[in-house]
């Protein structure tokens, strides 16, 4: 696999981030890890001054739960891959709804196994910030999801109706570093 990394989002990547929620919205995929990118396609600067704001408790609107932003960068053609968002602080429903990490990988990139690995780039970021055990909630229909958690020593502890799909469930899982 070609190697690859996380990278804070910066003001040359704006076009290509744009077309990355274009390209999840055009397949219909939720906006997971994006930290919110797709309310701000029409003033990225604003959003990069947001993620600033969302890395500390002290600056992190109430509503928001503090964390980081990364794009997954593919090396040998320096193109953004995937986006991750790491929550170091969880409100109570986020804690079920949502977790510790949401991620997704551009469609035309999945099922090349790049899920797996911007998970574990994900982990290492929790491990340099102290982070001792993170949760990870994933829609029960989402099967390649699961399996990705599973392969990186994620173990299911709950499953509760989903706030987000009718008739579907998340399944909530807790990874020890």
């Amino acid at each position: 696999m070609n190697e690859l990394y996380l990278e804070t989002p910066t003001i040359e990547r704006q076009h290509e981030a744009v077309e990355y929620i274009y390209e999840l919205e055009q397949n219909n995929l939720p906006y997971s890890g994006t930290g919110y990118l797709e309310r701000y396609t029409n003033n990225y600067k604003l959003w990069l001054k947001q993620l600033k704001k969302y890395e500390s408790p002290l600056t992190c609107p109430d509503n928001v739960c503090p964390g980081f932003t990364y794009f997954l960068i593919r090396n040998n053609d320096d193109k953004i891959i995937g986006m991750i968002n790491i929550r170091t602080k969880l409100t109570d429903r986020v804690k079920v709804h949502g977790g510790n990490i949401g991620y997704s990988i551009r469609p035309t990139e999945q099922h090349k196994g790049y899920g797996k690995e911007i998970l574990k780039l994900g982990l290492n970021k929790c491990r340099e910030k102290g982070m001792k055990k993170i949760t990870i909630v994933t829609n029960s229909e989402n099967i390649a999801s699961s399996k990705i958690i599973k392969s990186c020593n994620g173990i299911m502890i709950n499953s509760i109706p989903s706030l987000e799909y009718k008739n579907q469930r998340d399944l909530i899982y807790t990874i020890t570093l």
